[in-house]
């Protein structure tokens, strides 16, 4: 997340996730941050149930009212700012769910060594490059408009229009398959709150070395 707003010269706009509604809450930090005009906003490390009809209603409509303590509401158009949430641990709505696109995010072994660069890491390679890298988005988006701004024809996600013009520069211009698979799967997982509870069950089973043993309920 970091490395996509260093790209557009930007950095994230962090909003600490609370339990939604009242002051302080995930919901009022996130208006505020759209009020600032923030580009890049990510609901950062959330956990638990994730039920707001404000971040639904963000996430679909042409227009959004953000509000502030004590000032008329703001009207924002919620093409300005791209919205993040990381967790391992959150439960979305249904709704919620079927309004996101899921990032697997894979994590690499214990002692492993990310390429280092003069600059230091990735990100501060980035915003040292920073015109060479959103050059290089241009550059696809420009060939794909070349070759006749062309769609996959099926695709599951509820947004049709930019799922079928993404998976088509993913799979048929970068050569990189499987576009979406396994989204519907995700979404059902992460909205379903027994499944929640089966991956953290398996996630500390796992952590504990018993992926080879043979257990039942009392053990």
């Amino acid at each position: 997340s970091k490395q996509i707003a260093a790209i557009y010269g930007d950095v994230l706009t962090p909003v600490n996730f609370k339990k939604a509604g009242g002051v302080g809450s995930a919901e009022e930090s996130f208006d505020a941050a759209l009020i600032r005009g923030r580009p890049f906003i990510v609901l950062d490390n959330a956990r638990g149930r994730i039920d707001s009809q404000k971040l639904e209603s963000f996430a679909t409509e042409d227009r959004y009212l953000a509000r502030q303590p004590y000032s008329p509401p703001i009207e924002i158009d919620p093409r300005s700012a791209y919205v993040m949430v990381t967790s391992n641990q959150a439960e979305l709505t249904p709704d919620m769910a079927n309004r996101c696109v899921m990032v697997r995010i894979k994590k690499q072994p214990a002692g492993y060594r990310f390429r280092t660069y003069e600059e230091g890491d990735i990100v501060a390679r980035i915003r040292a490059h920073q015109p060479h890298y959103l050059g290089a988005v241009f550059a696809v988006v420009r060939q794909w408009w070349q070759e006749g701004r062309q769609r996959l024809d099926r695709v599951t996600h509820s947004y049709q229009g930019w799922a079928s013009t993404v998976g088509f520069i993913v799979e048929s211009m970068l050569g990189l398959r499987g576009f979406l698979d396994d989204m519907e799967t995700t979404k059902e997982r992460i909205s379903n709150p027994n499944l929640t509870w089966f991956r953290q069950v398996s996630l500390m089973l796992l952590s504990r070395d018993f992926y080879r043993a043979e257990l039942n309920a009392t053990r």
